[in-house]
């Protein structure tokens, strides 16, 4: 449709204009892959520049009008782009932002490659050679039967795959890919079989039997017959903590970032007797805490919100419009903690700790690895190791509350697991139709060494007649399996991922809260 417009215009202009289209386009993938890297990768406006470099290499072939480059130049630049190409097959991996200007590697390399890849060159007689050619043949059909080959056996797996199953799918890959490339793509080809209108009939009739289906399994959640109750029960554990009544907490700081706005914990009418402060870890034992309070016929306050430690100065890096809540919301609690107004004298905290001082996210050396970028803030001290500067800004902004003459109840970091507890469970049960105590569990040396500092941190505060310590993992660790930290108890799960805790988890550690609230 470009083309079409613009054609008059006269090649000259439409490079011109393909060009701007493609560093723009260029420019927005580079910002994506930080910002919103699911975005970049499947959009056309962050891709289209990949796709211009093919246009671009077209021109300039069309321009040379079959006037090949030199030998030396053809020899030099064809296999440079080889070169390239393999620098990204090898040496990319799994952190290497994609798409972004690493996917300039590749994509010029492919360029290289048609451009001056010709029967002479040495790539040219590699890119010709019988193996090479027959690859090529069946390739699409091998980049299609590839997928659900490896997403089915990571279904079934529990832990990542090995190296010689990861062969053997690639090896099967190939030999389905020759059987439907052989029986199905050329047959497909020869007109005496197949006409055009035939062909769209059968991809019409095709596209809708599998548009059906994917409504139909849209429509009934996922076809929930074709597993056991306990499995999809495991699989979809009690959601209330986040589902309810944490965004209903949370969403009146998204209106008013301001601890006015804190939603009631427990006895609508009883006194404010405690506060619980943190992020999305302290949000996680919102919904047992207020339970428990009820229960006590006493009341409290909710300062938790997503994303949000207790922390008086930070601003997370890169810094977007949402955080702007929890930096306006941090402010308005220690602000108010000189007064006697709203912030109780009791306040329950909790937050990600060692995600926090170590920035990475967590793998437990199990095959448990947990997706995201790492979480990184602005901190004071040029002088000083990351961990350190943050433990600094934890330790500063606990005693801002302890100063107060609050009690503080400090929530120890909770056992991250790294693998999706409810699936992972679901799995393991739907696989042996049953549930060992071990099941899910991860190491408990691997705790203590990734939490280390981060307790070293907490530690650090020294004793004090205010200060109540609440240690997650002498409850979920060394308890029920030795040396290991459990996901689950009798068949319910104790997380909702990989860190959060569930209600029956957050159970386990807020009676344990409890008994420090109100004395």
């Amino acid at each position: 449709i470009f083309l079409i417009l613009t054609w008059r215009c006269g090649k000259r202009w439409i490079l011109a204009i393909l060009g701007l289209a493609a560093v723009a386009s260029l420019a927005l993938t580079q910002w994506g892959a930080v910002a919103q890297p699911a975005f970049a990768f499947f959009m056309l406006p962050t891709r289209c520049w990949e796709l211009l470099v093919g246009a671009f290499t077209a021109f300039y072939a069309e321009k040379q009008n079959d006037q090949s480059a030199s030998q030396p130049v053809s020899q030099s630049a064809s296999m440079a782009g080889l070169l390239l190409i393999c620098i990204a097959i090898f040496l990319f991996d799994k952190n290497t932002p994609f798409p972004s200007v690493y996917a300039l590697v590749p994509t010029i390399g492919a360029g290289l490659v048609i451009l001056y890849a010709t029967p002479p060159t040495l790539i040219g007689k590699l890119l010709s050679s019988k193996v090479v050619v027959g690859v090529g043949l069946v390739s699409y059909s091998a980049y299609l039967w590839h997928q659900p080959l490896l997403a089915f056996a990571h279904h079934r797996s529990d832990d990542d795959l090995s190296n010689l199953l990861l062969l053997s799918l690639c090896v099967m890959s190939f030999v389905l890919a020759y059987i439907s490339w052989n029986f199905v793509e050329k047959p497909f080809r020869a007109k005496n079989k197949f006409t055009r209108k035939s062909i769209f009939i059968l991809g019409f009739v095709g596209s809708l039997f599998f548009f059906v289906i994917g409504l139909s399994g849209h429509l009934s959640k996922g076809f929930p017959f074709r597993v056991d109750a306990i499995t999809a029960t495991l699989d979809n554990p009690n959601m209330e903590i986040f589902e309810s009544r944490v965004a209903e907490c949370w969403s009146k700081f998204d209106e008013r970032p301001n601890i006015d706005s804190a939603c009631l914990l427990g006895q609508p009418e009883g006194a404010r007797s405690f506060a619980l402060l943190g992020d999305s870890h302290a949000g996680s034992l919102l919904h047992e805490v207020s339970a428990n309070a009820r229960k006590l016929e006493i009341g409290g306050l909710n300062f938790s919100y997503r994303s949000c430690p207790p922390l008086k100065r930070l601003k997370p890096v890169p810094f977007f419009e949402g955080d702007m809540v929890c930096w306006r919301l941090r402010q308005s609690f220690f602000d108010d903690l000189s007064k006697t107004s709203i912030v109780p004298n009791t306040i329950v905290i909790s937050a990600r700790w060692a995600l926090l001082v170590e920035k990475a996210r967590f793998r437990n050396r199990e095959g448990g690895n947990e997706v995201g970028s790492d979480w990184v803030w602005n901190l004071r001290g040029d002088n000083l190791v990351y961990s350190e500067a943050m433990g600094n800004e934890i330790v500063e902004s606990v005693q801002l509350i302890l100063k107060t003459g609050r009690k503080v109840i400090l929530v120890y970091p909770v056992p991250e697991m790294g693998w999706q507890v409810p699936t992972y469970l679901a799995k393991k049960y739907w696989v042996n139709q049953a549930l060992s105590d071990a099941d899910g569990a991860t190491s408990y040396s691997t705790y203590l060494q990734r939490n280390k500092r981060a307790m070293e941190v907490l530690d650090s505060l020294g004793e004090r007649d205010n200060l109540i310590r609440v240690r997650p993992d002498k409850i979920l660790c060394d308890s029920v399996v030795k040396m290991r930290c459990v996901s689950h108890l009798r068949g319910e799960p104790l997380y909702v991922d990989n860190n959060h805790l569930s209600n029956v988890g957050a159970k386990l550690i807020v009676d344990e809260i409890m008994k420090h609230i109100g004395k």
